[in-house]
């Protein structure tokens, strides 16, 4: 130690004394804690979230969950629920059933010749089956047919009573009578290649040299026939595939799905139509007169390309032209 200095003894700090935590009292709040479960438990479900289901629930009064339970409607008692759950049902089940039909019958047609079907093969059989599986083209003598005339000749020759038999062609005996009980539309042939279906006039625009036109449009006038067009939404829902509306190849917007031709996807306003059933119904075409100038085997390429993408979208147009949707 230097001369001079002396020794001092440092004192020593006292021990911290530990600071008690100040207890918090919380809020009242009016709510009750929720009850220990056992483990495992799960509590029954309401609509989409677990809930405790208590006696006579009080809105805005605590319960035994912690939280309030506003009063929920009965989901079963909505009027006409379980009428619309059957016959959901009952349009998949009659799909599939009739889409057997056709299967079966591809499958008897390949065995005959011994080798695999070719596309134009395919369709002629589609085509013969739908024609076996209806009956024979129904008559139209007790059609209310329009009297009003014509303005543009149906090729030249065709009386326009020949117009509604060829529109009608593909039409089964339970169909064909809720079709008599009700006006026809006037077709009127034209020139253009566009064709529409206006139900405010009952009035169909087609061209006959664009042989799926006539079958096309008049298969928009068949939707509004029974619950045609409830089953026509039903099953473009089943089978729509993409989740955002995109332009559709065609004309106008929808959403994309399982479809031999994409415009089977299109969507219009207040779903006041669909294209599910009319563009199938467009090309069941009668060989000769809604033909004109295209070979068979062409014909029936767009048939069975729509088979080959879905099966039940075509089961589903032979059970709506069986009437079964009425």
């Amino acid at each position: 130690m230097p001369k001079g200095y002396q020794a001092q003894a440092l004192p020593i700090p006292p021990k911290p004394v530990p600071i008690k935590p100040r207890k918090a009292t919380p809020k009242p709040t009016g709510l009750i804690p929720p009850k220990k479960v056992e483990p495992g438990y799960r509590p029954p479900l309401v609509g989409d979230r677990p809930v405790t289901i208590v006696k006579n629930p009080v809105v805005g009064k605590p319960t035994e969950v912690g939280y309030a339970i506003p009063t929920q409607a009965d989901p079963y008692a909505q009027p006409g629920l379980i009428d619309n759950i059957a016959f959901e049902k009952q349009v998949f089940e009659r799909a599939k059933r009739a889409m057997k039909v056709l299967t079966d019958s591809m499958a008897a047609k390949q065995r005959t010749l011994g080798r695999p079907l070719s596309m134009p093969e395919k369709g002629q059989t589609l085509t013969d089956t739908f024609r076996k599986e209806l009956g024979p083209a129904p008559s139209i003598e007790k059609l209310r047919i329009p009297k009003e005339p014509v303005k543009r000749a149906y090729r030249g020759k065709t009386k326009l009573v020949q117009i509604y038999s060829d529109a009608t062609h593909f039409v089964g005996p339970r169909l064909m009578k809720a079709i008599e009980a009700k006006d026809m539309p006037s077709f009127v042939p034209t020139s253009s290649k566009r064709a529409y279906h206006q139900t405010r006039l009952s009035k169909i625009q087609f061209n006959p040299k664009i042989p799926e036109h006539l079958q096309h449009e008049f298969g928009h006038h068949l939707s509004t026939l029974g619950s045609n067009l409830k089953a026509e939404i039903l099953f473009r829902e089943r089978f729509t595939t993409g989740t955002r509306t995109v332009k559709i190849p065609g004309g106008g917007t929808g959403k994309t799905g399982v479809w031999g031709d994409q415009y089977c996807g299109r969507r219009y306003k207040n779903d006041h139509g669909t294209e599910v059933f009319s563009q199938a119904m467009g090309q069941l075409i009668e060989d000769g007169r809604l033909s004109t100038g295209l070979r068979v085997s062409l014909k029936n390429m767009t048939l069975a390309n729509y088979w080959e993408a879905n099966p039940e979208h075509i089961g589903f147009t032979l059970a709506y032209l069986q009437g079964s949707f009425i």
